[in-house]
């Protein structure tokens, strides 16, 4: 789970805490710390993995990513600390990620199968397979490259010294150099490779076969042999579109590299995806669809905290119009209790300075702030707080994908608790 520890050695199994055999954590204290000699920083550990001691055993804490870690032939799925078992968390996971990366991570074209419950690392080549069939269904792209060639006859260009090289016994011969429209090119070659890798590494028949139909239709296109070169040389223009979402997918198979976010700790596919981003992004999306809400900005950046000298730009998440009244709000990725016995609610006395500041840089110290967590069973009824007169802060659960996802009643909850926060505070 998110937060959760990985262990060396030992045989733990909880909700939080898994054990690595000795040589897949060495493998990963290897590559972290390779990771952070080399970036100069303990910026470079902070965002995936910190160190830590269970037991008195070594140990890494995972932070707040959710997605598949890798190591080796190792794969720990890392799960939202919200979610209630694995397929729910896979579900959240999934869900969210259809909703806030569409282009990327449009919904399944191939049916059948529940992704909640196959392992992520199998969604996520599923995901490719299916952009990589949208890719087949629009064309397969061509492209004039250039060829070398010893040939018996004459084409395009002499290369003079090549061909007095080679054939300086061979007088039927002439090396020649000529622009060929073939399908060997950079993107197809990537695609390709990433084909047979999904084929060789994927548990799974069918994706297995699907893999190998898709293969058919780039016979004619041999597998990258340098994927480092054929990335650099990679060009997408307006005719290759298309191309887009199986390439971000296939650059995260060959290169153990996200395609939603490009950081990587380790040689190995681990795609990992910053939670606190997602739920920002996931709660901005609901909002779009919200028809009260009107001019949405997001990660507004017109103040700074001090006005003179400019300094600490200040970025609320969210400055909207809610019935034509002025509102701002921030979300935050943490676990609150509306039962908590202090009245704190467990909010971070932190974030409620940060939204007073909001309040009086952007509102002018009147109005409306919601502060969105996640909604759980110990947080599913909105409160309702005041900073001062006339400047109301409301904590706001936000629901989350759960079961067979209905959007429309999803976003339609979510704007019954900004209306009534909204009549109950005026």
């Amino acid at each position: 789970m998110e937060y959760g520890y990985l262990v060396r050695g030992g045989e733990l199994c909880y909700r939080n805490r898994i054990s690595l055999n000795e040589e897949a954590f060495d493998q990963l204290e290897d590559a972290i710390f390779e990771s952070f000699r080399s970036g100069g920083g303990e910026e470079t550990l902070d965002p995936f993995l910190t160190p830590a001691r269970i037991d008195g055993r070594k140990a890494f804490q995972v932070a707040n990513w959710v997605g598949v870690l890798s190591i080796g032939e190792t794969r720990i799925e890392v799960l939202p600390k919200t979610a209630n078992g694995l397929e729910d968390g896979r579900r959240v996971i999934l869900e969210m990620l259809r909703l806030t990366r569409a282009e990327n991570f449009k919904q399944f074209a191939t049916h059948g199968f529940l992704p909640e419950r196959m392992p992520l690392y199998e969604v996520f080549m599923r995901v490719f397979l299916d952009h990589a069939l949208h890719v087949i269904k629009r064309g397969i792209r061509q492209d004039y490259v250039e060829r070398e060639a010893n040939r018996d006859c004459f084409k395009g260009r002499l290369l003079v010294a090549q061909n007095l090289r080679i054939n300086r016994s061979m007088h039927h011969k002439v090396y020649t150099a000529s622009d060929e429209f073939i399908k060997d090119r950079p993107a197809n070659r990537l695609i390709r490779a990433a084909l047979d890798l999904v084929r060789r590494r994927s548990g799974m028949m069918a994706t297995q076969r699907l893999a190998r139909e898709l293969t058919f239709a780039f016979q004619d296109v041999p597998a990258s042999r340098n994927i480092d070169a054929d990335l650099r040389r990679l060009r997408v223009d307006r005719m290759m579109m298309h191309y887009k979402p199986a390439l971000s997918w296939a650059r995260w198979l060959l290169k153990g590299q996200s395609p939603l976010d490009p950081k990587g700790i380790t040689d190995a596919p681990s795609l990992l995806f910053p939670m606190e981003k997602l739920f920002e992004d996931y709660v901005g999306c609901l909002l779009r669809r919200i028809s009260g809400v009107s001019a949405l900005r997001l990660q507004a950046s017109r103040h700074w905290l001090l006005s003179s000298p400019q300094r600490f730009r200040m970025r609320p998440d969210y400055l909207f119009k809610l019935n034509e009244m002025q509102v701002l709000g921030d979300a935050k990725w943490k676990q609150v209790n509306q039962y908590a016995e202090d009245g704190k609610f467990g909010v971070s006395q932190s974030d409620l300075y940060q939204l007073y500041a909001y309040g009086h840089k952007y509102l002018g110290g009147k109005g409306h702030l919601f502060l969105f967590y996640p909604e759980t069973s110990d947080f599913d009824q909105r409160q309702n707080l005041e900073f001062e007169p006339g400047l109301n802060l409301a904590l706001v659960p936000v629901p989350m994908p759960s079961g067979v996802v209905n959007w429309h009643s999803l976003v339609q909850r979510f704007a019954r608790q900004l209306q009534e926060t909204m009549e109950e505070q005026t």
